[in-house]
């Protein structure tokens, strides 16, 4: 499994973990990218009114054309007479991307309801998820993890990620401590992603030991792997919080 270094590999990981930034993106030509990127996503969106606490969405579509947005009917559902304004707030690519936008009223997307809204004319985007590590939920296909160096291989089991690293629990008699490099095979339901990781930290737990591992090296297919696995578990966290919030009626 080795993972000869290359130029591709360094540029990625560098592009995954920038400092966390905030920026407000302003007009059409800033927005566009990033909501179209959304409307590939159809992530799900918190929706906030006055006069009401936050519910819960879908984003639709994204005409780029009429510069409108199509939502799923937020549950609850809003009162009527409808709010003119909403705040709507999403995960995209590991960033929170938060913006108001002018409510036109109802219509139709695939014969079923929605809500129609103009484009913002500002949006404020804080990448900040590229450090925050993600737990993998039990109920995610995610075989062990193997490790491996030239004198040793074992397995472990994944317990969260990030753009950044990840954690994982292994046998306690695996002769590895801090600072040690490792070649590490995971997988993320489909997405199989080869890295070399550096041992950041060991918590030795009776038999077991939990690693906090450093993404040092990736190629540039494993990084775009390692984002698009990241982002599936950001709209599984959105998804759950948001039916756990509708389960207790916020």
């Amino acid at each position: 499994m080795s993972l000869a270094a290359n130029t591709a590999g360094a540029n990625a990981i560098g592009t995954l973990n920038p400092a966390p930034t905030a920026r407000w993106l302003e007009g059409p030509s800033e927005l566009a990218p990033l909501l179209l990127r959304a409307g590939e996503l159809r992530p799900l969106l918190a929706v906030g009114a006055a006069g009401g606490g936050a519910r819960n969405s879908l984003l639709l579509q994204v005409d780029l054309i009429e510069q409108m947005l199509l939502i799923d009917p937020p549950q609850p559902p809003l009162l009527e007479p409808l709010p003119s304004r909403l705040a709507l707030s999403t995960r995209i690519d590991g960033g929170a991307l938060d913006f108001a936008a002018d409510l036109v009223g109802h219509c139709q997307f695939e014969s079923e309801p929605a809500l129609r809204l103009h484009w913002p004319s500002r949006a404020r985007y804080l990448q900040r998820r590229s450090a925050y590590r993600l737990d993998v939920p039990r109920d995610i296909p995610a075989p062990a993890v193997r490790f491996e160096t030239e004198s040793l291989r074992f397995t472990g089991t994944l317990v969260d990620l990030s753009r950044q690293g990840a954690g994982a629990l292994v046998p306690s008699s695996a002769p590895v401590r801090e600072g040690s490099l490792l070649q590490c095979s995971l997988r993320i339901a489909e997405l199989e992603i080869h890295a070399e990781v550096e041992v950041r930290s060991r918590l030795n737990r009776l038999d077991r030991a939990r690693m906090g591992l450093r993404f040092a090296r990736l190629s540039a297919v494993s990084a775009e792997r390692l984002s698009a696995a990241v982002a599936r578990l950001e709209r599984l966290q959105l998804r759950r919080a948001a039916e756990r919030r509708t389960r207790l009626g916020f």
